[in-house]
């Protein structure tokens, strides 16, 4: 797709798999948790139809950083 890796957000299931790889390839990463019971240091999502939402309050964060 020709995005740079540290631009671009990796969303996956598997800790071990999907979240690590992403961060060990230089992406940030986001984790499905449909039963909101994992205990991971990374962000959570319950559905893919909870992305928007996650990603305008991220939008948000990072506007109040600069």
């Amino acid at each position: 797709m020709g995005v740079e890796p540290g631009v671009s957000l990796y969303v996956g299931d598997l800790y071990p798999v999907d979240v690590l790889g992403a961060r060990s390839a230089g992406m940030d990463a986001l984790l499905l948790d449909p039963m909101g019971r994992l205990e991971y240091p990374v962000g959570k999502i319950p559905n893919v139809a909870a992305l928007p939402r996650y990603l305008d309050g991220l939008e948000d964060r990072l506007s109040s950083r600069a």
